[in-house]
């Protein structure tokens, strides 16, 4: 926290505050009791000036630093990925994007058992965990078809892995809202 730079003023030193006529007057006369006028007298120094500046700036700037934080956290692995990509390495964007892959298909997992637990409490058990069951075996074939069915669209096209793999994990993706979904 900044220190308490800003000497005691005297009663004398305190500018008049103005009359205002709304109903506001309460808004109105903490402005002018907590507004720059009443550091006029002391804000001569640029040494001050600088100190108090430097307060305010660090102390306004944080909610902007944690929601870049916050966002940062929560960044699109894909996007993530081509973030980091330079020309010329395609290698490294095809690693980046399986690795992203490989902790979506873990994440799915995780939820897929958490799915199977609530099958499991249902009133009909054996039918709610057949149907997921099913559910996710179409769920698979339908992500491998339409990734395929991309694919053909840009057939012929360099590095055809990194659309197969993005395809792929903008698929699990949609899974795991759809899990989301089913829990709200």
């Amino acid at each position: 926290m900044c220190p308490s730079v800003v000497p005691e003023m005297k009663r004398s030193a305190v500018p008049r505050m103005i009359k205002h006529t709304s109903k506001f007057d309460p808004i109105f006369h903490w402005w002018d009791s907590h507004s720059f006028r009443y550091f006029q007298g002391q804000l001569k120094s640029p040494s001050l000036f600088a100190i108090l500046l430097g307060c305010w700036l660090t102390t306004s700037m944080l909610p902007i630093a944690n929601a870049a934080k916050r966002s940062t956290y929560k960044m699109d692995p894909v996007q993530a990925c081509w973030n980091g990509f330079k020309p010329g390495q395609w290698d490294e964007l095809d690693q980046c994007l399986s690795n992203a892959l490989a902790k979506l298909e873990g994440t799915l997992k995780n939820a897929l058992v958490v799915e199977h637990k609530k099958a499991a409490e249902s009133r009909d058990t054996s039918a709610a965990v057949k149907t997921l069951s099913d559910s996710n075996a179409q769920w698979l074939k339908f992500r491998d078809v339409e990734c395929e069915r991309r694919q053909t669209i840009v057939a012929g096209r360099n590095h055809p892995g990194v659309g197969e793999t993005t395809c792929q994990i903008r698929m699990i993706q949609g899974r795991l809202q759809d899990f989301k979904f089913d829990n709200e």
